[in-house]
């Protein structure tokens, strides 16, 4: 008895639930990183929109602030025109006599009283036309001589560029000293001032106009510095040009700005003049005004990741168990057991699926039923075959010796029913196996029909309608000899009887499919109950064979119709056509198998 194999399905090392798990972690981290990546670009925009207001109302004070500065040296040079000895000396040469040098010492005290109510001005510096040069500070006035070198101011591109009508001029960075005549520069350098250029008067044609130089210190600039210098911000004051006049802090470099993290620059422009200022704020300051609340979101964030996934593994788990008891229950299918059944689930969708799923398992135990029934009427068929063989040498032997003796006792009718008898055995055990030619099957029918009419003493007409090309069409053995026998048994019974002969037809055609052999008789025919019961049962395939063939001996349509139902399946097997009286027509259905062979 041979044992059932369980059924080994691959491994693939994955659990749903796991799989299951690091889906919804994935989910999660990618819900997360784009969470993340949103806040802060939001964050950003928000710190950068804060940083760059409150930068813009430092900008509009700086603005402010140096407005004023313009706009006090602008009254400066307003009330210095004003006052008479300063007309006098800007309109007249220099003689050099007791009232010249009054005068110029007139002017030098007006200065100094500017200097004095003027705490932002370190000095100031005024030059007369082509002529000599007056350097007033507050600690020292001195008077400059024709012969005296140009000072370094008088020597940049930006005086150049004055004219008459031009407005307040950037003079430069220099080292106070530097605005001071060569004689009466100190060795120490001293601070580092701002000059400060303003035309105060014009001249006839042959005349310079003179220009005075206000000095400021650098560190009065201070005012310019960005609210976030200790991170590399910087205030720049720059010309029409764009050109950098002053830098606070000093020190300030450029930066490199990438498409995404690019620093900012804030602009305002000064009144009366064509200069203005601008504060470049580098990325690093909205990084870090933004980066904390960043970092507590994300904490945040990672908190509720860690419980999202906490809760999902937990609600994955309790939707899986359903799908662990199902595969704990098909474990023994696994194993063999057909007859196991899937419970019912509280999920509809499961439902669906466990009943088709036991719909599935009855029609495969219905198939496996079948296929042993179908195996085991092969090996009754085949103890059937093997129980009626004997040695086919000695029975051939035996009605050799039969026939010769009726020869000599010249029994001519028994050696010729000897003779077809022996052609009958011949090919039987000749021919091993289930299957030989058509022309052979005619050929034992004709031997079959000759020892019939001996038995009944008649002469039956047999008239085969086979064409040549299936003549070597391969068969099953012994399918049209039980029915030529049904006919002689049951259809030509009457005619027998009567001692009338009565005649057999046997055709074959062929389609693309199928092969259709037919045997007619004109006999008795069948009743119509009896018919349709007769081919009920032979189109299903079941059933014993009726008791008039089992009485006769043959094999019977059952036995015929079911070995070729086993061979060829479904849609083959035998059809009958009857009519009470008028002769029964039998067809034998059978595929037509190009791979048979005889």
């Amino acid at each position: 008895m041979k044992t059932r194999t369980p059924l080994l399905l691959p491994r693939t090392r994955k659990s749903l639930l796991r799989s299951f798990t690091v889906s919804v972690l994935w989910i999660h981290l990618a819900v997360l990183m784009i969470a993340l990546l949103s806040g802060f670009f939001i964050l950003l925009a928000i710190s950068r929109r804060q940083t760059i207001r409150e930068a813009e109302d430092r900008l509009a004070y700086m603005t402010y602030q140096m407005d004023n500065l313009i706009g006090s040296l602008s009254d400066m040079r307003s009330q210095l025109l004003q006052d008479k000895d300063m007309r006098i000396y800007l309109t007249t040469s220099r003689s050099y006599d007791v009232d010249d040098i009054l005068l110029q010492r007139s002017v030098m005290n007006q200065l100094s009283i500017i200097i004095s109510s003027c705490n932002y001005i370190n000095s100031i510096t005024v030059f007369h036309g082509d002529g000599p040069v007056l350097c007033v500070s507050k600690n020292m006035q001195i008077q400059g001589r024709t012969e005296d070198a140009p000072l370094p101011v008088q020597q940049s591109e930006n005086w150049e560029s004055i004219t008459s009508t031009s407005g307040v001029t950037w003079g430069g960075q220099y080292q106070e000293m530097e605005l001071f005549l060569t004689r009466y520069r100190q060795k120490e350098a001293g601070s580092t001032v701002v000059s400060i250029l303003q035309p105060i008067a014009d001249y006839k044609s042959s005349h310079r106009f003179s220009v005075f130089s206000v000095n400021i210190p650098t560190e009065y600039f201070n005012f310019l510095s960005s609210q976030h210098a200790d991170e590399g911000a910087y205030v720049t004051l720059c010309d029409a040009k764009g050109d950098s006049l002053l830098s606070v802090p000093e020190t300030a470099g450029t930066s490199e700005d990438s498409w995404l993290f690019q620093d900012v620059a804030i602009t305002g422009r000064l009144a009366g003049t064509d200069w203005y200022l601008t504060e470049r704020i580098p990325f690093s300051v909205f990084l870090r005004d933004s980066l904390p609340l960043l970092l507590t979101v994300s904490a945040i964030f990672l908190v509720a990741i860690f419980l999202a996934v906490l809760l999902s593994s937990l609600t994955g788990r309790r939707l899986l168990n359903p799908f662990q008891e199902i595969t704990a229950q098909m474990k023994p299918i696994n194993e063999g057991n057909l007859s196991q059944r899937l419970s019912p689930q509280k999920y509809d969708e499961l439902n669906i699926l466990v009943g088709q799923f036991n719909h599935m398992m009855e029609h495969i135990q219905s198939l496996v039923t079948a296929n042993k029934n179908y195996a085991e009427e092969k090996r009754l068929l085949e103890m059937e075959t093997l129980q009626s063989q004997i040695n086919p040498h000695f029975l051939y032997n035996s009605l050799t010796t039969i026939r010769w003796m009726a020869a000599m006792a010249r029994a001519e009718n028994v050696c010729q029913a000897l003779f077809a008898l022996g052609n009958i055995i011949r090919p039987v055990f000749s021919q091993p196996g289930i299957f030989w030619s058509l022309d052979t099957e005619q050929a034992f029918v004709r031997n079959f029909i000759d020892i019939m009419d001996y038995r009944f003493g008649l002469k039956t007409q047999c008239t085969f309608d086979i064409p040549d090309p299936l003549l070597p069409r391969p068969i099953l053995r012994f399918i049209l000899q039980p029915l030529v026998e049904n006919s002689f048994l049951h259809g030509l019974q009457s005619s027998i009887d009567a001692g009338k002969s009565g005649s057999i037809r046997i055709r074959a055609s062929q389609d693309e499919s199928w092969l259709d052999i037919y045997v007619e008789d004109n006999g008795q025919g069948i009743g119509e109950d009896e018919l349709e019961c007769l081919n009920r049962r032979l189109q299903q395939g079941v059933g014993e064979p009726p008791a008039s063939e089992s009485r006769s001996g043959g094999i019977g349509l059952s036995n015929v119709n079911r070995r070729i139902l086993l061979q060829y399946g479904k849609g083959s097997g035998l059809y009958i056509w009857s009519r009470a009286g008028e002769g029964t027509t039998v067809r034998i259905r059978m595929l037509c198998d190009s791979q048979l062979s005889v």
